[in-house]
């Protein structure tokens, strides 16, 4: 079982995942890890979700989850730059108001996904 909880600071706000059980996914009758996630900028809860999801059987931490999540927010912030805030043909991955804000922090975005992909702690 995969536990645990991570978070990240982003200019002036935090990003945090948790871990919050199994899940069976119907399609290949195997069980995904669930983590929920919130974003707080300046301390109020920005947004969040409980639909974040593990591969069937993958073993991943919650810090693996966290950098997944930042990645869906930079593709967020990338469709926001693109159409320059007009809604993407296949929508939002979170909704207008967060692209918006991602798009403002993107490379402090893409920053932090990458210093947990390569590991780093700092």
């Amino acid at each position: 079982m995969c536990e645990g909880a991570y978070a990240v600071r982003i200019d002036d706000a935090v990003i945090s995942v948790v871990h919050i059980g199994e899940v069976a996914d119907p399609t290949s009758w195997g069980m995904r890890n669930a983590y929920a996630y919130d974003v707080f900028v300046k301390g109020d809860r920005f947004h969040s979700g409980t639909d974040l999801r593990s591969g069937v059987g993958d073993a991943v931490d919650a810090r693996a989850m966290t950098g997944t999540l930042l990645a869906f927010l930079e593709a967020d912030a990338e469709a926001y730059r693109h159409g320059m805030g007009a809604e993407p043909d296949d929508g939002w991955i979170t909704d207008a108001a967060t692209a918006e804000w991602c798009y403002l922090v993107g490379d402090e975005l893409s920053m932090a996904r990458i210093e947990i992909e390569e590991g780093d702690d700092d």
